[in-house]
């Protein structure tokens, strides 16, 4: 069996991030690879359809540039079978996956890897200042049993606001619904 061609799409100088010199080791042990990572700017889009003929699969793995290869440049490459995007957060690069797919790319979005990490600070986050937990343990380890005399608040019943309904404000509000609380929520995006 030949081995797969995969194209690494331009993220620039942030590369050696994405792609430190071992991993590009690893996919060379195993596949043909044409690289663009260093590269800052958009190629032509002949010249891009030229550095995608051959290619099986697209590594982007920022998803910056992502919708600079369109489906009439996978139209000209014609062997693009797989796409994966794969970065820390969700970019512009939604355009490009819908057009990838009408080409018959089957794309692979793992764009979403911190999204419950970063929901699951969020709620922690609410809860630990909802409950005051910094300032109680300040306090008492100063000597002060009770600092004020109050009791610390608890979700239950409050209202709890979410502005930004993308990936990580979905997964927040399902994460805040068992403690019985009244969800709002904002997206300027979102109708």
């Amino acid at each position: 069996m030949a081995r797969p061609h995969v194209y690494i799409h331009r993220i620039g100088r942030s590369y050696a991030e994405y792609m430190p010199t071992e991993n590009e080791a690893r996919l060379r042990a195993f596949a043909r690879v044409t690289s663009d990572g260093l590269v800052e700017t958009a190629l032509p889009p002949e010249r891009l359809a030229q550095r995608l003929r051959g290619v099986d699969g697209i590594l982007s793995l920022n998803g910056i540039g992502a919708e600079e290869i369109t489906e009439e440049i996978l139209t000209k490459a014609s062997t693009v079978r797989v796409a994966v995007i794969s970065h820390y957060f969700h970019g512009n690069h939604d355009r490009a996956a819908v057009a990838w797919r009408r080409e018959g790319v089957e794309v692979i979005d793992a764009s979403d890897g911190n999204n419950r990490a970063v929901a699951e600070w969020t709620l922690g986050a609410a809860i630990t200042g909802l409950l005051r937990f910094a300032e109680f343990d300040r306090a008492m380890r100063s000597g002060v049993l009770w600092p004020d005399g109050s009791v610390a608040d608890h979700l239950s019943g409050k209202v709890v606001g979410i502005v930004g309904l993308g990936r990580v404000g979905r997964i927040v509000a399902k994460y805040f619904s068992p403690f019985d609380v009244e969800l709002l929520g904002y997206d300027a995006y979102v109708a």
